[in-house]
Formats: C-alpha cells, sequence, structure tokens
C-alpha cells in the first residue's frame, strides 16, 4: 500500500492502482489489510487514506476499506450531527441492517460518540417516524425467511 499511496515517488498516490486493487478484495480482506497495515507501519491505513487522497474518491475508499459496522456509525453519526438530520442514510442503515449487524452499530456508536444511538435518533427524529427507528434500534426484529401469506394479505388490506 505505501508504493501505491506514495505514487512509487511520483506527485501523490496511484489511483488507478488503488482502483484496480481495492474492488478486487472481499471486505474481510480489507479490514485485514487495514490491521496487517498498522501493525506493519504503526499508522492506521485509514488515517493515511484520508491524508493521501481528496474529495469523492477518499469516501469512496475509506467506505472501502472501513469495518462496515464503524462505517456505518459513522454514517449515522453524520447523518445527525448538526442542523437537519438526513433522514435517508437513517432509513437506509437501520432499515437494510440486520440485528447482529444493528448490535454492533450501536456498541461501535456507543464507544466512539460517547452516547447511545438511540438517544440520538430520538433527538433527531419524531413521531411514527421516530418510532419505527426506535425499534429497528433494538436489533431485535425477527429475521425468518417464512412468510405468513394470509397475513400479509391482511396487511396489504389494511394499508
Amino acid at each position: 500500500f505505501n508504493v501505491i499511496l506514495d505514487g512509487g515517488g511520483w506527485s501523490g498516490p496511484n489511483e488507478h492502482k488503488l482502483i484496480d486493487l481495492i474492488p478486487s478484495l472481499s471486505n474481510a480482506q480489507r479490514v485485514r489489510t487495514v490491521e496487517e497495515y498498522k501493525t506493519i507501519y504503526g499508522q492506521d491505513l485509514i488515517h493515511v487514506l484520508k491524508a493521501k487522497l481528496h474529495f469523492n474518491f477518499e469516501t469512496l475508499v475509506v467506505a472501502l476499506m472501513s469495518h462496515p459496522a464503524e462505517y456505518d456509525a459513522h454514517c449515522l453519526h453524520k447523518a445527525m450531527k448538526g442542523l437537519g438530520t438526513d433522514e435517508a442514510t437513517l432509513v437506509e442503515i437501520m432499515t437494510s441492517r440486520g440485528n447482529e449487524r444493528i448490535q454492533g452499530i450501536k456498541a461501535i456508536y456507543k464507544a466512539r460518540y460517547g452516547h447511545e444511538l438511540e438517544r440520538d435518533i430520538s433527538g433527531d427524529t419524531s413521531g411514527a417516524f421516530k418510532h419505527i427507528l426506535v425499534s429497528l434500534c433494538q436489533g431485535l426484529r425477527d429475521e425468518g425467511t417464512a412468510v405468513d401469506l394470509e397475513r400479509a394479505l391482511a396487511d396489504a388490506h389494511a394499508l
């Protein structure tokens, strides 16, 4: 990674090599690469990437190299930080992650930001939207694949 990030002594990172390398790795391999980089070089690869890359390319590469639950926690915090709330990000993450991932996100969120994810969601949302997100935040939904056709039809008629 150092040769790629230094451009082999040229004028910055070799973005083409990063584009070739990073998508060819699985998420587990990317996370392991970040861990190994710190062991070998004594630096956090994510911080190095942020320092060497710019704009959307930086955002994409950092997202790909981050542990998924850590990146989700970061995105959720960013979505609720400051004025306004990025509701689309809240919906995307909270509705598409499984229970185990939600539990991981909550633990990372608390460790990184010093408070509960549920508290921030409750403080930044309201009404039925808030209630659904808080419910999803519990990470206890039924993840079974069985479909109750009668209930589905009843729910469809109720809507």
